[in-house]
């Protein structure tokens, strides 16, 4: 058997941070996404509701001692609808110079700089009948509260 060297140095932590303030970067935009269950040709939710694609936005906290490499995320921003007015909020803290409407590509959130302040919640997960609970190890899981200029 080959005997593997992990490097571990530039490793990211997925564990949970403390719910607080924190300045961030932006390292990860995936989408425009669609909602399980719709797609360009049927913009229809599962439930039969209107689907509005969205994006997904991924942090790294910085220059905060015994907290660099955390990852918060994913950040979901509705791209149309009632729910884009979460977007166009962090359009105004990540890309200020945009104008309102005006189109982007996602590439250029990647490394903007902000303070997010992150909440936390109980991890959820669904019993053997198929209701949601809170996960019996008591793990937790961050939210993201706000986004605003970083400070």
């Amino acid at each position: 058997m080959p005997l593997i060297n992990p490097d571990m140095s530039e490793a990211m932590d997925f564990e949970p941070v403390e719910a607080g303030t924190y300045p961030v970067k932006v390292i990860d935009v995936k989408g425009p996404k669609w909602p399980r269950g719709a797609s360009d040709a049927n913009p229809v939710k599962e439930n039969g509701d209107r689907a509005h694609q969205y994006l997904e936005l991924y942090y790294e906290i910085i220059n905060t001692p015994g907290m660099n490499n955390k990852r918060v995320g994913p950040q979901y921003l509705s791209i149309s609808g009632a729910g884009a007015g979460f977007l166009k909020e962090a359009l105004k803290v990540l890309l200020p110079n945009l104008t309102e409407g005006e189109a982007f590509d996602t590439d250029m959130l990647l490394g903007q700089v902000a303070t997010l302040r992150l909440g936390e919640e109980a991890r959820m997960t669904r019993d053997t009948g198929g209701a949601l609970i809170a996960s019996p190890d008591g793990s937790k899981r961050n939210t993201i509260e706000q986004l605003m200029p970083l400070v």
